[in-house]
């Protein structure tokens, strides 16, 4: 997403990938704390047969899932094959100003690929979250200001109950993996993904142009924050990156999806990896911005 002819320094670019989808164990998990507990009389009784006592088996195999999705899909044993990613800090030196780039992806792709930029996710010096760090205002030179909207594989909470991270992703054990799933109670009431989502927002609000790249456009919650910005401003377009073998199609889908007017939805029928490598520029982003304005 790229906020173009606004004052705000920042001038943000928003990145998207690959979405996660519902995660219903999540929902279980909760039990009583569910939100919508005080108003069913009664759970079915297959189901306290088998969830057990305080619902303690859901929450084992919760975690044995999240273990082999950590094992054979969350981490990545070769982050050469993401070197792709290098677009992102490529095209921050051609635009230079700090990118605000926001991701639904657990993995760290963009902190190995972009590691000779200046990145910012968060933590202080004592490796403990401060969110205040992606203020404007901080007297740092900044490349990337990275968001990890759903947690990060090298998330993890200190026996105080801190969030901080490992240099070590694969040796974070399930339990300490301070991640969240695509649920519909997504919106977590702490930091950092409370601070995350406001910020989402409230750039999404200032942005001329949202470029998203290999989103599927299947989260509720995000789409609904980017409907509201694209409804306030018939001006903002979104630019969506995916392979398709029908641009028009994809065009009416995209829009169905955030109930806009398909004249706001531009499309590139490219890979992520091919988009980064070789379209990302200032140039070609900028044909999508309405002639009245300017890029810088």
């Amino acid at each position: 997403m790229l906020d173009i002819g606004d004052e705000d320094s920042s001038h943000p670019l928003f990145y998207l990938p690959f979405t996660k989808r519902h995660y219903p164990l999540s929902e279980l998990e909760q039990n009583a704390k569910h939100v919508l507990y005080p108003f069913i009389t009664g759970w079915h009784p297959k189901l306290f047969e088998l969830a057990g006592t305080d619902f303690k088996r859901i929450t084992e195999l919760k975690r044995k899932i999240v273990g082999r999705l950590k094992e054979t899909w969350i981490l990545v044993e070769n982050y050469e094959k993401a070197s792709y990613y290098q677009g992102l800090m490529h095209f921050q030196e051609q635009y230079q100003y700090p990118l605000r780039i926001f991701t639904l992806n657990y993995d760290l792709c963009v902190e190995r690929a972009c590691s000779k930029a200046k990145i910012e996710r968060g933590f202080n010096e004592t490796r403990m979250l401060d969110v205040r760090r992606f203020e404007d205002d901080q007297d740092q030179t900044v490349d990337l200001l990275l968001y990890k909207v759903h947690g990060s594989i090298d998330w993890k909470k200190d026996k105080y109950g801190s969030l901080t991270f490992s240099d070590e992703a694969g040796s974070v054990s399930v339990r300490e993996l301070e991640i969240i799933f695509g649920t519909s109670q997504k919106l977590q009431y702490a930091d950092p993904y409370l601070f995350i989502i406001h910020e989402f927002r409230k750039y999404c609000r200032k942005a001329k142009l949202i470029l998203v790249i290999g989103y599927s456009f299947g989260d509720d919650h995000i789409n609904g924050i980017m409907t509201q910005a694209l409804s306030q401003d018939s001006d903002r377009r979104i630019v969506s990156v995916a392979p398709s073998q029908d641009g028009e199609k994809l065009k009416q889908y995209i829009a169905d999806k955030l109930s806009v007017l398909p004249t706001q939805v531009e499309v590139v029928l490219e890979t992520a990896k091919t988009f980064m490598e070789q379209t990302l520029h200032l140039d070609y982003l900028e044909k999508f911005v309405p002639l009245e304005e300017s890029i810088f």
